[in-house]
């Protein structure tokens, strides 16, 4: 597969699937960083994209700060989210990352 940057065309499926493919790949022997997009919608869909991405092998993640639907980073008139929606998103990456580790 092929990608371009910010263009938003793959689906979090689509994210899912090629983080696995890669982790298969490179094994235990790198760490590998997934986009998180914006977690793909609200607060639920960022539990269920940090879950996702960690049982693809994922080592990390990030979660841009821009308002969902999000636009390309280069564009113009890209809105963030507020101090408080962007705490509380990275609240709540952690806390599914922590419930996780306390499943295993």
């Amino acid at each position: 597969r092929l990608g371009m940057p910010d263009v938003g065309l793959c689906t979090y499926n689509e994210m899912v699937e090629c983080a696995a493919n890669i982790c298969q790949c490179v094994g235990e022997s790198m760490c590998v960083i997934g986009d998180g997009d914006t977690g793909y919608g609200g607060l639920l869909n960022l539990r269920r994209t940090v879950e996702g991405y960690a049982r693809a092998g994922l080592a990390g993640i990030t979660i841009e700060d821009q308002v969902f639907p999000k636009r390309c980073a280069y564009a113009k008139g890209v809105e963030v989210v507020s101090r408080e929606e962007a705490i509380t998103r990275l609240r709540t990456a952690i806390l599914a990352r922590d419930e996780m580790r306390s499943r295993t």
